[in-house]
């Protein structure tokens, strides 16, 4: 019976052997497979990953990433609860990234009454958050 056989320097060959010897082969090759198949089958090793294309940074700090999701999340939730103008404010304040001199000009007050507004906008958040 033949089997493949690969050497060490990456060569495959086909070979005759007794068929008691080629079962043997068979066999492990077969427990070989069953056992890398349920070994990767609760995991992914990161070399598949890598070898895929995917990159993946030595510097994860999960616990920070949380902490900064949960913080995200209560602004989201705060700003939610502030005034329909008030969240108009705040988004052309940091969204649009408009100057509180052009807002001003925009709803025709003065720069004080933005900023004033901005104040008490920014008091109301920290008192929902905190």
């Amino acid at each position: 019976m033949k089997i493949k056989y690969e050497s060490v320097t990456g060569e495959v060959m086909e070979i005759d052997v007794p068929s008691e010897v080629a079962e043997i082969c068979i066999e492990i090759e077969d427990n070989t497979k069953k056992k890398e198949r349920k070994e990767t089958r609760r995991h992914v090793s990161l070399s598949v990953l890598e070898s895929k294309g995917m990159q993946l940074s030595e510097n994860i700090d999960i616990e920070t990433n949380t902490i900064e999701s949960e913080k995200i999340e209560q602004l989201q939730k705060a700003l939610k609860m502030l005034l329909p103008e008030q969240q108009e404010l705040i988004f052309k304040v940091f969204f649009c990234e408009k100057s509180v001199t052009e807002i001003a000009n925009e709803e025709g007050v003065s720069k004080a009454a933005i900023c004033k507004r901005l104040n008490r906008i920014y008091r109301k958040l920290k008192e929902i958050v905190f």
